[in-house]
């Protein structure tokens, strides 16, 4: 299980921990543009890519891997990362709580600790890399920032 709770207040950062040592952190940029992942000493960028919903994560010049929403419905995302390809859907159309599919398959999901935090956890496959885990968090925190946006 992992615990994502965000850094401040008003900061847009969270770090992501599994109870005993911190795995990664994750920073969202001020206007939907991108952000930062960080594990351990290296920085992950990820950067919006175009005008529609697409995400990539990069290192450097290369590309790590990326996410795109699928369908037309707002809650419905394609992960891709490293060759590895993950589906990831909020439960239902009310729901904060995302289901991750493999293979069609449910195999993780990510929810709010409470029902007024941001603060979520995560039951994530241990054969998931460290960079499709904390690519995924990104996703769903930045998923879940637009969310309360709009209302």
């Amino acid at each position: 299980m992992l615990h994502v709770d965000p850094t401040g207040w008003f900061r847009p950062d969270y770090e992501v921990h599994d109870g005993r040592q911190p795995i990664a952190r994750i920073h969202l940029s001020w206007f939907q543009r991108g952000g930062l992942v960080e594990l351990g000493n290296r920085q992950l960028v990820v950067e919006r890519v175009g005008w529609r919903h697409r995400v990539q994560l990069r290192e450097g010049e290369r590309v790590l891997g990326s996410a795109w929403r699928r369908g037309f419905l707002p809650g419905r995302w394609e992960v891709s990362v490293s060759g590895a390809v993950f589906g990831l859907g909020r439960s239902d159309w009310f729901s904060r709580e995302y289901r991750l599919l493999i293979g069609g398959a449910e195999a993780g999901s990510v929810r709010p600790r409470g029902l007024w935090t941001r603060a979520l956890d995560a039951d994530l496959p241990a054969t998931m890399t460290r960079e499709a885990m904390a690519f995924v968090l990104w996703v769903v925190v930045w998923r879940e920032r637009a969310r309360r946006r709009a209302h």
